[in-house]
Parts: structure tokens; C-alpha cells; sequence
């Protein structure tokens, strides 16, 4: 998709798993760092804002795996569709 408009840079995505056909849906796609950008560092501490800033000012940008023991976990409770799964199917969705 970025490539077909020809934007270049930084996104904050926002995915939402459907239980339905396994797969991730693209739901928010904004051209900025998101909120959360602190959360994804590599082990060297340097997280997205500071690889921009680095980058650009000629300075190297120290390679790294992603900060071990780590833990992230995400989701918000969709009550209507899981009210909806209920009806529909008499059980509840799967969990991913």
C-alpha cells in the first residue's frame, strides 16, 4: 500500500485478529509514530524515534536484536461481536 500512494517513512498500524478467517485486518494507518513507539527497542535501547534521529544526523544506528524478556500483550474486548459469534454460533470465538 505504501509503495502505491509512494509513501516513504514512519506508520502506526493498528491490526485486529478475526477469529473468523485467521488472518490480521488493517484497521488505522496513520503517517507518524504511534504512542507506543518506547515498547519496541533493540537491545542497545535505541527505539524508532531515536534510530530517526540518528540516522539523518550521520551517526550509526547500533544493530540489534529486539529487547529480551520483553513481554507485550494487546487487546481490547469487542462485546458485540463476540454477543453476535454467541448467537450465531451457541459458543464462543476461539481464542487466537
Amino acid at each position: 500500500m505504501c509503495r502505491r500512494v509512494g509513501y516513504s517513512g514512519l506508520t502506526d498500524l493498528d491490526w485486529r485478529y478475526d477469529r473468523r478467517d485467521g488472518q490480521y485486518k488493517l484497521v488505522d494507518f496513520n503517517p507518524r509514530t504511534g504512542a507506543q513507539f518506547r515498547l519496541f527497542e533493540n537491545v542497545h535501547g535505541v527505539d524508532v524515534v531515536r534510530a530517526m534521529h540518528l540516522d539523518p544526523t550521520g551517526r550509526d544506528v547500533p544493530d540489534g536484536a529486539h529487547a529480551e524478556g520483553r513481554v507485550f500483550v494487546a487487546g481490547q474486548p469487542d462485546l458485540a461481536s463476540a454477543v453476535a459469534w454467541l448467537r450465531h454460533e451457541h459458543r464462543l470465538p476461539p481464542a487466537p
